[in-house]
């Protein structure tokens, strides 16, 4: 088992937020009216990710940009309860995994959309052969 913490890879995350009690814990300023303010902990989190060498894919998911150990996962854990002490109050789920090779199909998606819009292909689930 503590071969297996201190083996190295790339890493993915997801978390989520529960609403509710960020509304309730994300410190706001008494002088906020806004009643989305308690969003902004998701800023705040992907600025921690960003300046801890993480990438931000989408929603709230990151990957890091080295290989790391479950070790340095602890560590950065740590670091980013005592940034944001409100996290632990407002966590419903963080998932950490060895990251997969991911590749990126938005060039492919966009070159589809503008091949049906060039053809006016509409209601078809497949183009024809």
């Amino acid at each position: 088992m503590e071969k297996e913490f201190e083996q190295k890879s790339r890493k993915l995350l997801m978390f989520d937020l529960e609403q509710d009690k960020l509304k309730e814990y994300y410190p706001k300023p008494s002088a906020s009216t806004n009643p989305q303010y308690h969003t902004k902990a998701y800023k705040d989190i992907e600025i921690f990710f960003r300046n801890s060498d993480w990438e931000h894919k989408q929603g709230s998911g990151y990957i890091s940009n080295q290989e790391i150990s479950s070790y340095d996962i602890v560590n950065l854990l740590f670091k980013m309860v005592i940034q944001m002490p409100w996290l632990g109050k407002c966590i419903s789920n963080f998932d950490i995994g060895i990251a997969p090779k991911l590749h990126d199909y938005k060039d492919t998606i966009q070159s589809i959309t503008s091949y049906i819009e060039e053809k006016d292909i509409t209601h078809r689930s497949t183009p024809e052969q």
